[in-house]
């Protein structure tokens, strides 16, 4: 005998939701379960910092040694090396006379960071300083900004008022140095008012 038509209908519905729910259960017990750590160390991780392409200018001299050896040893902290690693990563950012120097040091020095360091500050303390007199304007520069650079090198010396203003007089480009010195500013102060006049 058959059926009635709503009873195949009632019983495919039903077969529906069993099978939505047998589907449901199933990808529940399928879940893959991925294990979370929370702070603790993977070996594999690379160092982000280590990652980063930071590098120290190289150093020929002609700058501040103590800052340069600051800016040295930055990096080496953020590098986690170590002094030995220094050392020996420490020739390959010297140039020209730092470079000569360096070669003619001995061994039980070039192996030893705080030795190394005390002597390439020694040797070049004040090499830089003669050439702040010939400090001069660049061709693109503001006046201002020539300022600001020649108050940035005599930050860290200790340049009279009236020698640096004779520095800057002197720097400053033709066509400013007329106008500025007909002016005659009497401290840094007034020779950056001038200088923003022009």
């Amino acid at each position: 005998m058959s059926k009635p038509s709503n009873y195949l209908l009632r019983s495919a519905g039903s077969i529906q939701e069993e099978t939505e729910e047998e589907l449901l259960a199933d990808n529940l017990r399928e879940e893959v379960q991925i294990p979370v750590r929370i702070n603790m160390p993977i070996h594999d991780e690379v160092n982000i910092v280590q990652s980063i392409p930071v590098q120290p200018n190289k150093f020929s001299g002609n700058i501040k040694a103590d800052n340069w050896v600051r800016q040295f040893i930055r990096w080496k902290n953020l590098q986690k090396i170590c002094d030995e690693q220094a050392c020996n990563a420490l020739p390959f950012y010297l140039e020209g006379a730092a470079k000569t120097w360096f070669e003619g040091l001995a061994e039980p020095i070039q192996s030893n960071f705080d030795q190394l360091t005390t002597a390439l500050k020694d040797r070049f303390k004040n090499t830089y300083e003669d050439d702040d007199i010939f400090l001069a304007q660049l061709p693109t520069e503001k006046a201002v900004e020539f300022l600001d650079r020649l108050q940035i090198k005599a930050n860290n010396q200790t340049i009279p008022e009236h020698l640096l203003l004779r520095i800057a007089k002197k720097g400053f480009q033709a066509s400013l140095k007329s106008v500025i010195v007909q002016r005659d500013p009497k401290n840094h102060r007034r020779v950056k008012n001038s200088s923003n006049n022009c």
